[in-house]
């Protein structure tokens, strides 16, 4: 059989930490504009819970953030290598523009 993998559940809260709190998002906030529970967002961002997709889904809609980039820790490197440098051009050039819309707006 082959190899099983995981889930790295406390890596993939520390990336919806960090990402919520680039974003300038409080857990209530982010609990807010992805339906989760403040509690379950706390529990998710201390890797003490483990999320169904449905629920990274949210959280990644909410965030702007693809689930690859929240996941990576738990891919094997193979599989997210062939996509790392096109994921990041992406995701920088997406922060770029969001960058340059903030900018207009003032």
């Amino acid at each position: 059989m082959g190899q099983v993998n995981f889930v790295d559940y406390k890596a993939l809260g520390d990336r919806i930490r960090y990402r919520r709190r680039s974003l300038g998002y409080t857990q209530e906030q982010l609990s807010k504009k992805s339906g989760i529970s403040l509690s379950y967002v706390g529990l998710i961002e201390r890797g003490d819970r483990s999320a169904s997709i449905g629920t990274l889904v949210a959280l990644a809609n909410a965030l702007e953030i693809s689930t690859d980039i929240l996941l990576q820790d738990s891919l094997n490197e193979s599989v997210f290598s062939v996509n790392d440098d096109y994921i990041a051009k992406n995701y920088i050039l997406k922060e770029m523009r969001k960058l340059l819309y903030l900018e207009d707006e003032k």
